[in-house]
Formats: structure tokens, sequence, C-alpha cells
């Protein structure tokens, strides 16, 4: 069975408004990783409407302090995607989804 893995948005994971710039710095550097994402409405008195939100292992990496050596190199290793799905987006040709 696959693990379940937690999605936050930045406020949930930071504890408190994140600001556009920093929101789409987030987004940037996960859609350079090809990191997945997940969409959720948020009805806040102070926001409503959809908000991103990332794997929870993905925020740790991304705001890790730069000593912190418990994630790979690598933050796609440490990524929940789907067994047989590649860094490309895409299923490897032996293991289709179908």
């Amino acid at each position: 069975m696959k693990e379940e893995h937690e999605y936050l948005s930045l406020y949930e994971f930071l504890g408190r408004a994140a600001g556009p710039k920093l929101g789409a710095e987030v987004k940037k550097y996960a859609d350079q990783n090809d990191v997945p994402f997940k969409m959720k409405e948020v009805p806040h008195s102070g926001y409503k409407g959809m908000v991103l939100t990332y794997s929870k292992v993905f925020l740790e990496f991304y705001f890790r302090h730069p000593t912190d050596t418990s994630h790979s190199e690598n933050p796609m290793d440490d990524l929940p995607f789907p067994e047989g799905f590649n860094s490309n987006n895409s299923y490897d040709d032996d293991d289709l989804p179908f």
C-alpha cells in the first residue's frame, strides 16, 4: 500500500502568511523540479479562495537550514511520486498506469 503524504499550504507550514513573493519563489522552484502540488480551498477570514499545497517533505526540504543533512541532496528523492513515475512527469514504458 502506498504511503499517503501530508500536503500543506505555505500558511499551514510556516504558521503565518507567506505573501505573494515567497509563494511565487516556492512555486517556481517546485515547477523547475517537477514537484507535484495540489489545490485546496481556503475559507479564511483574511483570504478566501484556492491555494497551492505541497508535500510536507518538499516544504521541509525547501525551508531547511543549510546545515540540515536529514534530506537527500536531490529533493526529488524524498518526494511522494507514484511507483514507476520518473522525474520527467512520465511513467516508465514498462510500468504504464493503465
